[in-house]
């Protein structure tokens, strides 16, 4: 069982991220199907925070769940996550 701590320090960390770091972070994982609890939690904090900074996150999220099967960037005008 992850730790609410553990869940608001890792939100922290993200929070500080750039986009592109956390762009990164994503495309580190693509091609991956299975994630334990604590990668799902991860995976999830990671999606909100690009949406708290303001990013459409809609290209990998849907219907409550996260696609990793292709790499994301930046739109031109750094608003929304396109397909690379």
């Amino acid at each position: 069982m992850v730790s609410e701590a553990y869940i608001n320090e890792l939100k922290k960390a993200m929070a500080a991220r750039s986009v592109k770091a956390l762009i990164d972070k994503f495309n580190s994982q693509v091609g991956r199907t299975r994630f334990n609890q604590t990668q799902e939690i991860h995976n999830n904090i990671l999606i909100d925070t690009l949406a708290d900074k303001g990013i459409d996150v809609s290209v990998v999220y849907h219907e409550g769940g996260i696609s990793f099967a292709r790499k994301i960037k930046l739109s031109d005008d750094n608003t929304t996550l396109v397909f690379a």
